[in-house]
């Protein structure tokens, strides 16, 4: 689940597991949002609630996505629009008329499981790359481990600092990597951490 609180704004995004049948969705009838126009109303989608209170309007819609879609650190809000990750799909939404503003595919290898608002642009947190997409949302570098960024034990394979991006692949091994994709530091699973 995602929460986003900012002065009388709260939006909760959160995957709906509960909704087996997303083909009773109807649209016009009920508000849906598909990541993209491939993306059909069945069974293998991932359905993500969105709720959003805004003093005292209440609005609520369903976004479709792929499968893999994850709902943990999958939006960003700026001003009225809200970003929204849903895997391989960025949708940016107006929150005040829940319209679909803009939408971009990103044409990678892996699943993404964040999406992060820096000065310059957006990191994405992916399967296999860390990804910096500029404020058009283009490219503009990735940055790949030794393989998938997740973790086998207690360390955390994603953490964004104040100047750096920390990272763990699943073999153990810890990248340290600067906002231009500069790695500042690599220790292999064999090597201490204080080296």
């Amino acid at each position: 689940m995602t929460e986003i609180k900012t002065g009388s704004i709260s939006i909760v995004l959160k995957r709906d597991s509960a909704l087996s049948d997303v083909s009773s969705l109807t649209l016009g009838k009920d508000l849906v949002i598909k990541a993209s126009e491939s993306c059909q109303i069945s069974n293998l989608v991932a359905t993500i609630n969105v709720t959003i209170d805004n003093n005292s309007k209440h609005r609520r819609f369903v976004l479709i996505g792929n499968p893999y879609s994850s709902d943990e650190n999958c939006a960003v809000l700026e001003g009225e629009i809200l970003t929204v990750l849903l895997c391989w799909d960025i949708v940016r939404i107006n929150i005040n008329t829940c319209k679909v503003v803009a939408h971009y595919h990103l044409d990678h290898s892996g699943c993404n499981f964040g999406i992060f608002k820096i000065d310059r642009g957006y990191i994405i947190y992916g399967e296999l790359e860390i990804l910096l997409l500029n404020l058009n949302f283009q490219k503009e570098w990735s940055f790949s481990g030794q393989d998938i960024f997740v973790s086998n034990s207690e360390c955390i394979p994603f953490e964004i600092r104040q100047d750096r991006i920390c990272l763990f692949d699943i073999y153990g091994e810890y990248y340290e990597i600067d906002f231009n994709c500069k790695e500042i530091r690599h220790r292999k699973e064999s090597e201490s951490l204080t080296d």
